[in-house]
C-alpha cells in the first residue's frame, strides 16, 4: 500500500499514469479514497483503521488536485492542524488564507469531493461559493474575528448568520457530478457516470439472461463471426435503448455469442449470455448500429 501511495505521489502530474495506478488499487483491492480537506495531507499518504481487521486505505493528496497546488494545500493543512477540522463549508472558508486558497482551487476542491465530508452536496457548495467567499472576506475584517467581539456580539448570531448564507440547490446529475471529478482528479473515485448503465445492464441480465462469467475484453480469442460484443460507454441515449437491444436479440435467434462491455476507467468488465445467442444478420447489426453507434459493435 505505502508503494501505491509512493507511485502516485511521484507521478500525480502525468493523468495516464496517475489513472493505471488507480486501477492497480481497484485490482489489488486497495481502498484509495477521495482527496478531504478534514484527512488529505500534501501529498498520497496511507491510513490505517484502528480495526487491523479493516486494513488501511490510500488518501488523495491536496496538492494533486487539479488548481489547488502546493501553497494553497499547505495553508489548509496548517490551519486543520492549528484549530482542528473543519466544521463546514463557511468555517473552512472562514479560516483558510483565500489569497492562497483562490476561486479556482476551491471550485477544484468541491468537485474533487474534498468536501463531502461536511457537506455532500457538491452543486450546493458550487453555487453558493461566491456569495459564502465575500461573507468569509468581510467576516475577515470584523472585530469578531479579531477576537475583538462588539458589546452584543455573539458567537450564537455569528453561527445563525453563517446558516443563514448557504442556500439550498439540488445536487449535480451524477453523469456531471462524476465527469467534473474526473476532471479535477484525473479518474473517477466515488463513483462513475455509467454506474446506472451498469445497474439495469445487470437487471436485465438477471430477468432474461444467464451470466456465465465476467472477463477483461482484451482476453477474448478473436473467432469469426462468433462472437458480437456491444460495448456500452456512455453512447446510449436512455435506458429503453437497452429494452430495445433485448427485443432485436429475441427476434434474431442463432449461434452467435453476445457480449455487453462496460467501459470503466480504462478497464472493460464484459458480462456474457449463455442464454442468448443471435444470429448476426445484417439487419441485426444495423438496427444495433442504430442504438449503439457505429463504432460500439464489434464482430469477431
Amino acid at each position: 500500500m505505502e508503494f501505491l501511495a509512493t507511485s502516485m505521489e511521484c507521478r500525480k502530474d502525468d493523468e495516464t499514469e496517475l489513472q493505471q495506478l488507480a486501477n492497480e488499487c481497484r485490482k489489488m483491492k486497495t481502498s484509495l479514497r477521495a482527496p478531504d480537506v478534514n484527512e488529505s495531507m500534501m501529498g498520497f499518504t496511507v491510513k490505517y483503521y484502528e480495526d487491523p481487521s479493516a486494513g488501511g486505505a490510500i488518501i488523495y493528496g491536496l496538492s494533486a488536485i487539479k488548481n489547488v497546488g502546493e501553497k494553497a494545500s499547505q495553508s489548509i493543512i496548517d490551519e486543520r492542524e492549528k484549530d482542528g477540522q473543519f466544521k463546514s463549508f463557511i468555517d473552512f472558508l472562514k479560516r483558510v488564507d483565500l489569497r492562497l486558497v483562490n476561486k479556482k482551487a476551491i471550485e477544484s476542491l468541491i468537485f474533487a469531493g474534498a468536501f463531502d465530508s461536511i457537506e455532500s452536496n457538491r452543486n450546493k457548495l458550487f453555487l453558493n461559493m461566491e456569495r459564502a467567499t465575500l461573507y468569509a472576506q468581510r467576516y475577515g475584517q470584523t472585530h469578531e474575528a479579531r477576537g475583538q467581539e462588539g458589546l452584543f456580539g455573539s458567537s450564537d448570531s455569528s453561527s445563525n448568520d453563517d446558516n443563514s448564507i448557504i442556500q439550498n440547490y439540488p445536487e449535480f446529475p451524477e453523469s456531471e457530478k462524476y465527469n467534473k471529478e474526473k476532471a479535477a482528479i484525473g479518474f473517477y473515485i466515488t463513483g462513475h457516470p455509467l454506474a446506472i448503465y451498469e445497474k439495469e445492464l445487470m437487471n436485465l441480465i438477471d430477468l432474461s439472461l444467464t451470466v456465465e462469467e465476467i472477463y477483461p475484453i482484451d482476453g477474448f480469442i478473436e473467432m469469426y463471426a462468433k462472437n458480437l460484443v456491444i460495448n456500452i460507454n456512455g453512447n446510449l441515449k436512455d435506458i429503453r435503448d437497452l429494452h430495445q437491444i433485448k427485443e432485436l436479440v429475441e427476434q434474431h435467434p442463432g449461434t452467435t455469442k453476445i457480449f455487453f462491455a462496460l467501459r470503466d476507467n480504462g478497464s472493460v468488465k464484459t458480462f456474457i449470455s449463455k442464454e442468448y445467442k443471435v444470429r448476426a444478420s445484417k439487419e441485426l447489426i444495423s438496427n444495433l448500429k442504430n442504438i449503439v453507434g457505429e463504432n460500439n459493435l464489434t464482430l469477431n
